[in-house]
């Protein structure tokens, strides 16, 4: 039943997921670009895709130029991250992140991007940067998480 609901819901255009978005509100199921939240997606996607900066550094940056969480405090770089590999910033409609592991205490696992089913929109979801933009800033981000896993891979083994 639930993934029937979930099949009509996407052909009637309702995008699924979770409502507080960064740079979208959400209205009667549909996505609208929040121009202001947007100014600050358009900046972490060309600060990083620059290749001058890490996550690290813009979020400190972010930080000095006013940019906080509700609580004040940094913007973690987990959340960039998160940011960065987010499709709908592009405008595209992701599906398959998670997978629950066991029904009875609904404990879901993250599945590896490798599996996300990711597909254009066609349009019901307003691209805040460009294909390009997003491409770019998704490949300097997997080349660093390649180097983060060797370098974790040649510390557990040693060679």
């Amino acid at each position: 039943r639930v993934r029937f609901g979930m099949k009509r819901s996407k052909e009637k255009g309702v995008v699924l997921g979770n409502n507080a978005i960064t740079g979208y509100t959400k209205k009667k199921g549909k996505l609208e670009i929040n121009e202001k939240e947007a100014i600050l997606i358009r900046k972490i996607y060309s600060m990083y895709a620059s290749g001058e900066y890490g996550l690290s550094k813009i979020s400190k940056i972010l930080y000095n130029e006013g940019y906080k969480t509700k609580k004040g405090g940094f913007i973690h770089i987990t959340t960039l991250r998160r940011i960065i590999n987010n499709p709908k910033y592009k405008g595209f409609y992701c599906t398959n992140t998670v997978m629950t592991k066991d029904y009875k205490n609904k404990k879901q696992i993250r599945l590896p991007m490798e599996e996300w089913v990711i597909k254009d929109s066609n349009g019901e979801i307003p691209a805040i940067v460009s294909i390009e933009l997003w491409d770019k800033a998704n490949e300097i981000l997997s080349q660093y998480s390649r180097k983060i896993e060797d370098r974790k891979k040649f510390k557990k083994y040693g060679t």
